[in-house]
């Protein structure tokens, strides 16, 4: 059997055995939720209320579940991805499955919480346990000269040697070295290492060619490597790190079957943002409801104290750069903003931002305001609006934007703003702009779910004991 049909029959094993795996983690969890560990039949299964429609919709069910898991990446090569990603994915594909089990129109009287958690924890128990068994099988054959790929490294100088140690130093990865060829010992690298190539594969078998060329010096000659592997079905590898990056990250993407490397320095668009945006919206309409009161009892304050509205709108930088209304309860007396250019001389904050203490614009309600943050609250609405998160960096007023003369203080922007951020629970409004806008690239840079819950718990308390936010 050549080795693509192999793959191809060991792709739909491992297919059946995982919608085998959730058959089973399903039945294990309904007797877990019917209160009786007795393992029921097939045939009680199908006993559901409606029999033959339970049987056709959970069979619809598992096709779906099928397609969740390629979608997740589980029948990719995952010859060279690192163990974490690995449980990423089936963290994000349990989740996935388990939250469709709640849309499918079964007629279950089982259905209960604890149905749910059960068939989460098996199914993700299942699912890891099976791939790191696997992998220990794979592994113990790669030790055993068994599975093994053979590939050939082309690159430029040192770094083609230091690749090829680090792929030796992995066993794991079950590749054997055919030949390193260093394109820089070449006058004329177009020619002479693709002879050299063909003269490899022509000696002996190869499965792979990894490409760890700088692009600005051998694009050429990478693209006529390309064609040339691409001709003989040889699988292709290029090094990401085709560019000196600093910050962003790199990854492989499809532009309308177009394949692209993308550098990103910002959070990458995953699973990770889309629940991120779910809390957002969940949050904003939880606390818009529960602080209904509060507001209607901050409105009648302001209103009572001074003439003019009861929300402040002011045109602020958002995402990329786009413009949006952002809304505050108005702190300041009416038209505050015409009198800014009076008072530039008072200003006390460090860089483009206007900051004052003791503004005189600033009502004796709105003092009370700023110091708890309360006039931020109305900023929810732009939360559910998607112009803003929970979470981020504060959004500031144009005139501040137009005054930013470094480059990489603009990276802020390469996210959506929030409510609150770092340097609001670290020091807040105290810390100068500088170390400001550091707090910002540091959450940009280390970004996750478990981050904004941290920052979200640390804001209540930040709030009672520091001054307003800006």
């Amino acid at each position: 059997m050549s080795h693509k049909f192999q793959r191809i029959a060991l792709l739909r094993l491992a297919k059946l055995f995982d919608l085998g795996a959730v058959s089973l983690t399903f039945l294990v969890a309904f007797a877990i939720a019917s209160g009786t560990l007795t393992w029921p039949s097939f045939s009680e299964v199908l006993l559901l209320r409606i029999k033959l429609v339970n049987f056709i919709v959970f069979s619809g069910y598992l096709a779906l579940c099928s397609l969740i898991f390629s979608l997740c990446g589980f029948y990719l090569s995952h010859r060279m991805s690192r163990w974490r990603r690995r449980c990423r994915e089936i963290l994000l594909a349990t989740s996935l499955i388990s939250a469709v089990l709640l849309l499918v129109p079964l007629r279950m009287d089982f259905a209960t919480k604890s149905f749910f958690a059960s068939f989460w924890v098996l199914t993700f128990a299942v699912l890891i346990l099976s791939r790191f068994i696997i992998q220990g099988v794979l592994y113990r054959m790669r030790l055993h000269g068994r599975n093994l790929r053979s590939i050939v490294i082309i690159g430029d100088g040192n770094d083609a040697v230091a690749l090829a140690n680090r792929i030796e130093q992995e066993p794991a990865l079950g590749y054997r070295l055919a030949r390193i060829i260093d394109a820089e010992m070449f006058k004329v690298p177009e020619t002479s290492v693709v002879q050299q190539l063909d003269s490899v594969i022509a000696r002996q078998p190869v499965d792979e060619v990894l490409l760890a060329l700088p692009m600005n010096k051998y694009a050429l000659l990478a693209d006529t490597l390309v064609r040339h592997c691409e001709e003989q079905g040889i699988v292709v590898r290029v090094r990401a790190e085709i560019f000196d990056l600093h910050i962003a990250k790199s990854y492989a993407d499809d532009l309308q079957g177009i394949p692209v490397m993308t550098f990103q320095s910002g959070p990458i668009d995953n699973w990770q943002l889309l629940l991120k945006r779910c809390v957002d919206i969940v949050g904003s309409v939880a606390l818009l409801i529960a602080l209904a009161p509060l507001f209607a009892i901050v409105a009648l304050l302001i209103k009572f104290e001074s003439p003019g509205p009861i929300l402040f709108a002011q045109e602020r930088v958002g995402y990329n750069k786009r413009r949006f209304k952002v809304l505050k309860f108005r702190t300041m007396v009416a038209e505050a903003e015409k009198q800014q250019d009076m008072l530039e001389h008072l200003n006390e904050a460090e860089g483009p931002v206007f900051k004052i203490k003791r503004d005189p614009r600033i009502t004796r309600i709105g003092g009370v305001l700023r110091r708890f943050s309360i006039d931020e609250l109305p900023q929810l609405i732009n939360v559910l609006k998607g112009e803003m998160s929970l979470v981020g960096p504060r959004p500031l007023p144009l005139r501040d934007v137009e005054k930013i003369d470094v480059r990489w203080h603009k990276r802020r922007f390469s996210i959506r703003p929030g409510i609150t951020c770092l340097w609001q629970v670290n020091g807040r409004s105290d810390i100068g702009f500088s170390e400001w806008v550091r707090m910002d690239l540091d959450y940009i840079d280390k970004w996750s779910l478990g981050l904004d819950i941290l920052i979200l718990m640390k804001t209540i308390p930040a709030v009672f004991k520091g001054p307003g936010a800006y």
